[in-house]
């Protein structure tokens, strides 16, 4: 198993596919996220604190450092123009290197500070990305995939707006870190109704349970219903997190006491004369709205291990390789076109469009045209009988000799078969069946076969026109006058092809001979010449016990061997072996017959004209589009889509 390569080779890697791709399709290039690769140059952790405008990122960074680190610029009325990057003193060094390479995109603003809550990240206060200036979308594009973490900075006002989630696609990062923070979650109290209605009723009324438990539990129904509802926006945006990724918090009111004050003053009720029932329940959400600020401060913002560091890299590195990954296949829409290539590529899809193009009975009519030309069924029964011959080693002994009388003995059996219909007879020798001109044999049933090729690439034109226009491809197939002159060329040597796949055919049902075959063949030689003349003279010995009878039993058993007994063996042996022969050769060619006589394009002479057609026309026609397919394929695999 191979390494995996480094990630500045697979960044290289995807820049090269990405051109390759474009030329090969002829399209502009796809914008691709490399942010990723610069982190592995230090061990920072640069945190982003992404939003749009009047969300309060600003305050948020004041409330997490615990102390005013980041000046609001909202009376200039662009909010923050560029971005503002807050670095604790002990790591500006270190710092350095990572900002000067962000500060080559986009120019940054640098400011050091001495909060120990925020001391161990770099944090980087981006413009707003929805603002009336153009620039302030471009440098966010340009910074946020240079980032290792991401807070997502939305409001109860801001969090359906649809700006922030057509940003989201551009900040690839791994889920682990991102943070999706509701601020200025006091708006959900500007009134006391949204607070109240329903709440009170779940809460009850029980006498059971003191003032105390009824507002907890109030206050926590609250909250639930509304942390529920921002999980369910955020994932709908295409940005599910889970409870631990998800906060609620009031920046501008980071402790308990000024959050009460502020529902207070929202519901003109600074002194909680007229809700003090409700006063309980207020202080409930506040803590919660504290811890939530707490979680996020600790969950984001803490101390991290040098092992930490480089795994918060890693996921953000195989999240941005994924998304390039998803990037390319989209823009160059890699799959549907992998997809129309592989189907002109399959050959159940070739010999579909043949037979549509061709017609289902094309192939039996070019075999009824080619019939003529084929030998008749006595040579092709000769040549079957030679064949089998040869895995006779003993029936070649007689058939060099007798081999015409086995024939004509054959043939007499063969025609004399009930049922058996006759091929060709033996009356016209090769001289007079003369091969008509090579191509004139497709030319059945009305259309020429060049107005078939045609039909069939126009067919396979027409079926695949996207990836044909796509990938200019036209030109490359070839055009009917070509595969019309392979096919001529193929034809010049179809005969004898289509005469050894017939028989080819018929060989595949006969069985090698076996141990019990060549023994009987074997006991048939040495059994009339030697072994049953032998016998007899012994058996005679041993049934009479005089000395003349004894005398001629052993003139018998001599006598056997002499030259004219072998002779008459022989002869007898020759004759069933001839039998034999003519019985071999009277199936062979009742078998030729029936193969024959069958019309259907099941027959092994119109599936040898089908695969003709197929190598000839429609493999050239399928060549381009295999040779691009080829070239996705190992697209693909570099892309690391295919094993």
């Amino acid at each position: 198993m191979t390494a995996p390569k480094p990630v500045a080779d697979m960044t290289s890697e995807f820049a090269f596919i990405n051109r390759e791709l474009a030329s090969l399709l002829r399209m502009e290039p796809v914008g691709l996220t490399s942010g990723a690769d610069p982190a592995f140059s230090d061990d920072l952790v640069i945190c982003g604190i992404l939003g749009g405008k009047d969300v309060g990122k600003s305050t948020l960074i004041n409330a997490l450092a615990k102390t005013e680190v980041s000046v609001d610029s909202a009376d200039s009325g662009k909010g923050t123009e560029r971005p503002m990057v807050y670095v604790h003193e002990a790591m500006s060094d270190a710092a350095a290197a990572r900002l000067q390479a962000i500060d080559r995109c986009v120019p940054l603003d640098v400011t050091t500070h001495v909060a120990d809550p925020i001391r161990h990240m770099v944090l980087v206060d981006l413009p707003d990305f929805d603002s009336e200036f153009l620039d302030h979308l471009h440098q966010v594009q340009s910074v946020a995939p240079l980032l290792d973490r991401v807070l997502w900075v939305v409001t109860p006002r801001k969090i359906g707006d649809r700006a922030w989630v057509s940003l989201l696609g551009d900040v690839v990062k791994d889920p682990s870190n991102v943070y999706c923070v509701l601020n200025k979650v006091d708006e959900l109290l500007s009134d006391a109704e949204p607070f109240s209605n329903g709440a009170n009723d779940d809460a009850g009324g029980s006498g059971s349970r003191s003032d105390g438990d009824a507002s907890a539990v109030k206050a926590d129904l609250f909250w639930k219903r509304q942390d529920e509802w921002v999980g369910r926006v955020i994932e709908r945006a295409g940005c599910p997190q889970t409870d631990t990724h998800r906060f609620l918090v009031a920046a501008a009111f980071p402790e308990p006491e000024a959050f009460v004050r502020r529902i207070g003053q929202l519901w003109e009720d600074v002194e909680w004369t007229t809700y003090a029932a409700d006063l309980n329940a207020v202080r409930r959400i506040a803590g919660l709205s504290c811890d939530h600020l707490d979680r996020l401060r600790t969950c984001s913002l803490q101390s991290v291990s040098a092992e930490d560091r480089r795994s918060i890299k890693k996921v953000n590195r195989d999240r941005e390789l994924e998304e390039n990954v998803a990037r390319i296949r989209r823009h160059y829409d890699l799959d549907r076109l992998t997809e129309r290539l592989e189907q002109v590529c399959d050959p159940a899809y070739q010999q579909q469009a043949l037979n549509e193009v061709m017609g289902p009975e094309y192939c039996s009519a070019v075999v009824a045209s080619l019939d003529v030309c084929l030998r008749s069924d006595t040579e092709l029964a000769d040549e079957l009988l030679e064949r089998r011959v040869e895995s006779w080693p003993l029936l070649r002994l007689v058939y060099w000799p007798f081999g015409w009388l086995s024939r004509i003995a054959g043939r007499r059996i063969g025609a004399a078969t009930p049922g058996n219909t006759g091929g060709h007879e033996d009356d016209s020798g090769p001289s007079q069946r003369l091969f008509r001109r090579a191509v004139s044999v497709f030319d059945v049933g009305g259309s020429s076969l060049a107005e078939r090729i045609e039909q069939l690439r126009s067919r396979i034109l027409s079926d695949h026109a996207v990836a044909v226009q796509r990938l200019d491809m036209e030109a490359e197939l070839p055009v009917t006058s070509t595969l019309e002159k392979r096919m001529a060329t193929a034809a010049d040597k179809l005969v004898p092809h289509l005469e050894g796949r017939l028989l080819d055919e018929i060989r595949r049902g006969d069985r090698k001979p076996g141990i019990l075959g060549k023994t009987a063949l074997w006991l048939i030689l040495l059994w009339f010449p030697f072994l049953q003349p032998i016998l007899s003279g012994v058996l005679e010995m041993l049934a009479d016990s005089g000395t003349i009878q004894l005398a001629h039993g052993m003139y018998r058993v001599v006598s056997a061997l002499s030259a004219v007994h072998l002779l008459a063996g022989f002869a007898v042996v020759a004759g069933v072996y001839v039998a034999l022969l003519a019985g071999m050769y009277a199936r062979g060619l009742r078998n030729i017959r029936r193969v024959r006589s069958r019309e259907d394009a099941s027959s092994p002479v119109a599936e040898a004209v089908d695969e003709l057609i197929v190598s000839e026309v429609v493999v050239p026609l399928a060549t381009p589009f295999e040779r691009r397919l080829e070239r996705l394929h190992v697209i693909l695999k570099r892309l690391g889509i295919e094993d």
